[in-house]
């Protein structure tokens, strides 16, 4: 396989999957390490060169890709993956749910994979992926916090690269990149593996999402055995109507040992421990983004019924009053009268005009439109080629069809 100057400077460039000019050629076989996905051209078609670098590991892969050319990303939602995405080179317009943002070198982006996804890369954007199993990752999470997680986790798909914890994480990301770039070797597996754990483990502490609640410090490891049990039954049945009594009936010891217990190794009684557990599921749940639930809702849902002694307790615990996820257009007025007090201009915006530009739309914005220009994409008139490729006759098209030799490098 013959490779470019770029290429063989880039990150992974011992293990280049593709390189190609063909944008038929480029989706199909990102498609194959990803997810089925809408990619178009916008502009210039001439810059386009698409390549990909590949290695998977345990229960992740590093990637590298860059398009060369400005083009729209529309994967929907990812479904059985994370993707964290690191430019190394230009900037890129991120929608994940009902965020969208700007993606540069100080700022980079995690998708969440139950949230639809779109993205404008523009024109010279080089980014390095990290993709995440969903699968494995959701049951480490659940180790690493020792609990059950009821439902899937979710991260702020912005990620502040400036953040101390998040250098300190980019160096476990640099490592294995380092790692994949030598000669493989056993002593090289048994490092890729524990960095692997590493960089997942320092990522779930380090970004914001809903898996803050329960990283409250607290260690079972040195706790008394009817302790243990106590804060397994309050895990489990937190949204039961249990009492003390209950409790101590759990831990196989009476209510005075119990308390006593809870007293020397957490410093609390075991029905605060409920209560702050409930308070978790609370916090839990207004993270997890839902704008139909209100808050009062949520409260009620954990037994709080007084909403203003909950409301004091809460900011109490988490040093906030408890408030839902703002709505989409809410998130753009802030943002907007930020940057008007800050004088900078919007960041691009990817209008949900319910379809993305076709390649080649006289409709789409020139290809020297920077990305801090607000982008206003209007409904467009019904046209081939297929407007979207998860159709079952674009689908097929895309996944069946024999590909001619020729297209990629």
């Amino acid at each position: 396989m013959e490779t470019d100057v770029a290429t063989r400077t880039a990150p992974l460039s011992r293990h280049v999957l593709f390189q190609s000019d063909d944008l038929d050629c480029a989706r199909e076989r990102v498609a194959q390490k990803f997810c089925n996905h809408r990619l178009d051209i916008i502009g210039d078609r001439r810059p386009f060169r698409a390549a990909h670098h590949h290695v998977r590991g345990d229960m992740i892969s590093l990637n590298y890709i860059s398009y060369g050319a400005d083009v729209l990303i529309d994967p929907g939602e990812l479904g059985h993956f994370y993707l964290i995405q690191i430019p190394l080179a230009g900037a890129a317009t991120i929608r994940n749910g009902r965020k969208e943002f700007v993606s540069h070198g100080g700022a980079a982006s995690v998708l969440n994979p139950h949230w639809a996804t779109r993205m404008r890369w523009w024109q010279d954007c080089a980014q390095l992926l990290v993709q995440v199993r969903r699968t494995p990752f959701q049951a480490f999470a659940e180790r690493v916090l020792d609990r059950e997680l009821p439902d899937a986790v979710s991260f702020d798909p912005e990620i502040d690269m400036t953040r101390p914890e998040m250098i300190a994480w980019r160096g476990f990301v640099d490592a294995l990149v380092h790692d994949a770039e030598r000669e493989p070797s056993p002593a090289a597996d048994l490092s890729r593996a524990f960095r692997e754990q590493q960089l997942i483990e320092f990522f779930i502490r380090a970004q914001p999402g809903n898996l803050a609640p329960f990283m409250d410090g607290r260690s079972q490891a040195t706790a008394p055995r009817h302790v243990r049990r106590a804060e397994e039954f309050i895990r489990t049945h937190a949204e039961a109507p249990i009492a003390l009594l209950d409790i101590a009936e759990a831990s196989g010891v009476n209510c005075r040992t119990l308390q006593l217990a809870y007293k020397s190794t957490y410093g609390f009684s075991p029905m605060h421990a409920l209560h702050k557990e409930r308070m978790r599921r609370v916090r839990y749940d207004l993270l997890q983004g839902d704008t139909t639930t209100s808050v009062a809702d949520i409260a009620l849902k954990w037994g709080f019924s007084h909403l203003g002694r909950f409301s004091a307790s809460y900011r109490q615990e988490f040093g906030e009053l408890p408030r839902g996820p703002p709505a989409i257009g809410k998130n753009r007025r802030v943002q907007r009268r930020r940057d008007r007090q800050s004088g900078a201009s919007r960041p691009g915006r990817l209008k949900d005009t319910g379809r993305l530009p076709c390649a080649g739309d006289r409709s789409a914005p020139p290809a020297g439109r920077m990305p801090g220009q607000p982008l206003e994409w209007p409904r467009l008139r019904e046209r081939s080629p297929p407007c979207c490729p998860r159709t079952p006759a674009h689908r097929q098209d895309e996944i069946g069809r024999s590909l001619p030799a020729s297209c990629c490098s």
